[in-house]
């Protein structure tokens, strides 16, 4: 026997609603396919989904809401925490 099996990795795409609902809370980068604001790129903290927009928390705290339809992918943006320092300062 061979089995194989696979994870959609840290950076997993968000697809399904599903998907949208369990990552609130969490940080995300989307892609849209028209400029917002004059920006394609957004990322932040995903505060609220609905079908017509997201709702993101930048880091500096600013709330963006990107329209749904334009959204073209989401992808869950891995959070590592930072290593603690061991021995003297």
């Amino acid at each position: 026997y061979d089995l194989e099996f696979s994870s959609p990795g840290l950076d997993r795409e968000l697809r399904s609603e599903r998907e949208y609902a369990w990552a609130v809370g969490r940080d995300v980068r989307c892609w849209v396919r028209e400029p917002v604001e004059g920006r394609t790129e957004f990322s932040g903290r995903l505060l609220a989904v609905s079908t017509a927009a997201l709702t993101l928390e930048a880091s500096e705290g600013r709330t963006q809401d990107v329209p749904r339809p334009l959204v073209t992918k989401a992808r869950l943006v891995p959070a590592f925490d930072q290593p603690k320092r061991v021995g003297r300062k």
